[in-house]
């Protein structure tokens, strides 16, 4: 299990690039494409970290059961 307090309630692209851990370039184009929620301020993106947390855990993948 990750432990996702040692990361900060508001992140940027590089935190949350690395909460992830996919490049700045992907995160930047999955808040772009809005599947990431981000706001700007003051020209910054920013993230709710815990928001990005529930969205990680809605994209589990099932894995098929083909007895391997």
């Amino acid at each position: 299990m990750n432990d996702f307090s040692r990361y900060p309630p508001v992140l940027d692209l590089p935190g949350v690039a690395d909460l992830l851990g996919i490049s700045i370039e992907e995160t930047r184009r999955l808040s772009g494409e809005g599947w990431i929620h981000a706001v700007r301020l003051d020209g910054r993106v920013l993230f709710h970290r815990d928001r990005v947390i529930d969205w990680l855990r809605s994209q589990r993948v099932t894995p098929p059961d083909d007895g391997c």
